[in-house]
């Protein structure tokens, strides 16, 4: 979000086969929204590079430790770092960017993590690959799979979204859209897609003119 660039994590495992995952950690979509995301200490992880660490233990179905992840262990596997805010689905870039001046740039990440590991390492000899995400990367696969089953077209691509189904439903209390963490998706998707430059399946938002953010939600995408 503050212009500096973006990065991921990678550990080459004994096979021609890779697990990729999305990071999640919510969104902002305002420019209020994004200046208390970052006050809030977001801005060390999820809005900035500016403190990823050289290299981090992988968790989950990216840890190379048999007995915690005994199906992947052996793979290649990739954490893309999110420091976007914006779903992994914007193409923002401020003129003048920096804290403050927020842009967002999920899908030129996304892409250009792929190229750099199709042309720098040995992902095009790959014979199957896992997309995973969890939370806003489970909503970031659901935005990107199908490009990235295009740009991965000579192999076999698998996507898991983990904790990113959202559902289309009304809260029981009134939404508080200027709390961040009390604005459902429903509610601030419609005008953050727009802040973001958001790039959306086309097959899809073709199916809902005029509720293009609903292509963000499992139920629609």
């Amino acid at each position: 979000n503050d212009g500096t660039p973006a990065g991921y994590y990678i550990e080459h495992g004994q096979s021609d086969q890779w697990v990729m995952q999305l990071m999640g950690g919510w969104d902002c979509y305002d420019q209020k929204t994004c200046d208390e995301r970052w006050m809030a200490g977001g801005g060390q992880f999820l809005m900035s590079s500016r403190s990823f660490p050289p290299t981090i233990s992988l968790p989950g179905i990216l840890s190379g430790n048999s007995s915690d992840n005994p199906q992947f262990y052996t793979w290649n596997r990739v954490f893309f770092s999110y420091c976007s805010s914006d779903l992994w689905v914007g193409d923002f870039t401020h003129p003048a960017p920096g804290i403050g001046n927020w842009s967002f740039n999920g899908h030129g990440i996304v892409d250009a993590i792929l190229t750099d590991l199709l042309e720098n390492d040995a992902l095009q000899q790959a014979s199957s690959v896992l997309i995973s995400g969890s939370s806003a990367g489970g909503m970031g696969v659901l935005a990107n799979h199908g490009r990235i089953m295009q740009r991965l077209n000579f192999t076999k691509v698998y996507a898991v979204a983990d904790s990113g189904w959202f559902l289309d439903i009304a809260p029981f209390l009134p939404a508080n859209c200027s709390v961040l963490t009390e604005c459902p998706p429903q509610y601030s998707l419609p005008s953050a897609i727009k802040v973001w430059n958001a790039q959306l399946d086309a097959t899809c938002t073709a199916l809902y003119p005029g509720n293009e953010w609903q292509c963000m939600l499992g139920k629609y995408a």
